[in-house]
């Protein structure tokens, strides 16, 4: 889907960006859009279901670390093909 994954800088950079928690995920892509985030931001960004919620900025920096492990380990697993056997 991307390139790359998003650096750690980002999303320090997002969170500090954000005013007030919580904030909704489609508020955060807003953000994202309006000071130029890069497509890879943007597409890590749109895995979070769509009415997530944060609480706050440590929850938000958690929960993208959770995201970019599942996203890692998926790319790293072997695809698994069931031939209705």
């Amino acid at each position: 889907m991307y390139r790359a994954l998003p650096s750690v800088d980002d999303f320090y950079l997002l969170k500090n960006l954000i005013a007030t928690y919580p904030m909704s995920i489609k508020r955060i892509i807003q953000i994202a859009r309006v000071w130029g985030f890069s497509r890879d931001m943007i597409n890590f960004l749109k895995y979070f279901p769509s009415g997530e919620l944060f609480e706050s900025g440590e929850d938000f920096l958690s929960r993208c670390e959770d995201i970019e492990t599942v996203i890692k380990e998926s790319h790293h697993r072997p695809i698994e093909m069931n031939f209705g056997r």
